[in-house]
């Protein structure tokens, strides 16, 4: 989360989390990064999930789950 926070230009404001109410869905990153140890990897992991979590409209846990699949079979 904080790592989010710091792509979106805002280190330590958790309350930009609540508010957008995405706790949850740091999870399924998570998940994601757990799988992949090679460092590089994770970092497209990582801008590839903020960008979509910027630009998700709608549930974005659920979206999130819809991607994971595609985004741990990817080859970077």
């Amino acid at each position: 989360m904080a790592e989010f926070l710091e792509f979106i230009d805002s280190p330590k404001q958790f309350h930009i989390i609540r508010k957008m109410n995405i706790s949850e869905t740091f999870k399924e990153c998570i998940t994601i990064l757990n799988k992949n140890k090679d460092e590089d990897k994770q970092a497209k992991i990582k801008l590839i999930f903020f960008t979509n979590l910027l630009m998700c409209s709608t549930d974005a846990t659920k979206y999130m789950r819809k991607i994971k699949k595609p985004l741990m079979s990817m080859e970077f």
